[in-house]
């Protein structure tokens, strides 16, 4: 049986939660600090924005850990992710969220402006 990724990192054995799961220039973050972003995320998603599985959550945002914990937090809410390219061509990342129809968009202020921008194309 093949597990998600937010799977094996919600069951990472305890003596693992110390480890370095990844390090960029400005941070390292270790699988028990990701876990508990992720089971944050997931809570947040499912209670403020009624997140269930099988929804699906388009991201529009920087590669950044902060990302990479949203996107693991939809995915053990039972969500289906669909990573967008953040800085894309507007009219390509409008007509992607027509067809996509998400359930929830995550992105930022500027980004949503830009968006909608182009909402009626």
């Amino acid at each position: 049986m093949r597990l998600s990724v937010a799977q094996r990192l919600f069951d990472a054995p305890a003596d693992w939660h110390g480890r370095t799961l990844f390090r960029t220039a400005a941070e390292t973050m270790t699988y028990g600090a990701a876990r508990l972003h992720m089971l944050r995320a997931a809570a947040w998603l499912q209670r403020v924005h009624g997140i269930v599985p099988g929804a699906r959550v388009a991201v529009c945002l920087p590669k950044t850990p902060a990302t990479l914990c949203l996107m693991l937090g939809a995915m053990a809410a039972g969500a289906c992710i669909v990573p967008l390219q953040f800085n894309g061509p507007g009219e390509r990342l409008a007509a992607q969220l027509a067809s996509i129809r998400p359930h929830l968009l995550l992105t930022t202020g500027a980004m949503g402006a830009r968006l909608a921008e182009h909402a009626g194309d």
